[in-house]
């Protein structure tokens, strides 16, 4: 069963799973502007999923993003960037095994932000449809969090974090509008 989380909810992910929880698929879904670009056509917007790793002491220790595909310690895994958001299902995905994660990092922050918003005068008010959701080893949903909700002006998302308790992992969503440059610019909120 599918749990639609709203901003500040928490959800122990181990206790939601059947059989508990030691992998997950973050998954980041859109659908394309259908406002006509300058030269015409129809705008794209590249929306990049991230995961920024943190420990006790420090934010943001690593970052994988399309440009860092894989975690120091291996256990989390971008699967490529898509460019436009155009087909059906998860535009970008990244795999997550909460068995392989480094002792010492206790937060795992799932963010989302729109690639050169600035330059195209993009933000997630013109985004349909944006979506997070969280699978679980079988491929059955979680959890889905809608990102186009009250984030008109922003370039960004903190959708939300997976927060070490002992040996499980709890998910709370954020869904904090954030005006970002780029992956860079979520050190400033975190």
């Amino acid at each position: 069963m599918t749990i639609n989380l709203s901003k500040g909810q928490k959800i122990n992910l181990t206790k939601e799973a059947k059989n508990g929880l030691s992998k997950t698929i973050i998954g980041l879904g859109w659908d394309q502007i259908k406002k006509k670009g300058l030269f015409g056509g129809l705008q794209t917007a590249d929306l990049d999923a991230s995961i920024l790793l943190s420990t006790e002491t420090e934010s943001m220790v690593e970052t994988v993003y399309y440009g860092e595909k894989i975690s120091n310690d291996r256990s989390i895994q971008h699967t490529g960037d898509n460019l436009t958001g155009e087909g059906e299902g998860d535009d970008e995905q990244i795999k997550v095994d909460f068995s392989k994660v480094s002792p010492e990092i206790n937060r795992l922050t799932v963010v989302v932000n729109i690639y050169n918003a600035k330059a195209k005068k993009q933000n997630f008010g013109m985004i349909k449809n944006a979506y997070v959701h969280v699978l679980d080893q079988d491929n059955k949903e979680i959890v889905q969090y809608n990102l186009t909700n009250d984030n008109a002006n922003a370039t960004g998302i903190i959708v939300g974090e997976f927060v070490r308790k002992g040996n499980e992992w709890e998910f709370t969503a954020i869904g904090k509008g954030v005006v970002v440059t780029d992956i860079n610019g979520f050190k400033a909120y975190l």
